[in-house]
């Protein structure tokens, strides 16, 4: 939102500062056609706040309010490339429960196999209780 208003606040700037050069280029024109020397001495420039002349403020204006359109343009395609990270970061974090879902089944499906293998070797334990070791006395 603050971008949008910075953009919208450069844009009027930008309107106003060519709305001035528009009203005083017909003023500067009538001047210039005018051959009497008293008259030549009201085609300097006008001094503004920087110094320079009328149509060098406006155009500072005009230059000023692009440089700051510039930012905001480049200000809006930074937030949206946030709010797309920010979207994906979403979406991942919604699969979070599925994966402990799939991580919890992976943790039982190890504690079976582990009371198989328990299971198994009980019953191998089992089955060499019932064996019997024969060996002659005298060995062979």
């Amino acid at each position: 939102m603050l971008a949008r208003a910075q953009l919208q606040s450069a844009k009027e700037q930008v309107t106003a500062a060519k709305a001035m050069v528009t009203q005083r280029q017909p003023i500067s024109s009538r001047l210039k056609n005018k051959s009497t020397r008293p008259m030549r001495a009201l085609l300097r420039p006008i001094p503004t706040q920087g110094g320079a002349g009328a149509s060098g403020g406006a155009q500072g204006m005009v230059d000023q309010a692009k440089a700051q359109q510039q930012v905001v343009a480049q200000s809006i395609k930074q937030a949206q490339g946030r709010q797309e990270m920010a979207v994906g970061q979403l979406n991942q974090a919604k699969t979070s429960p599925q994966q402990v879902h799939v991580s919890m089944t992976a943790q039982e499906q190890a504690l079976a196999r582990v009371k198989q293998a328990q299971a198994a070797l009980t019953a191998a334990q089992l089955q060499l209780s019932y064996t019997t070791s024969t060996r002659p006395r005298m060995g062979w």
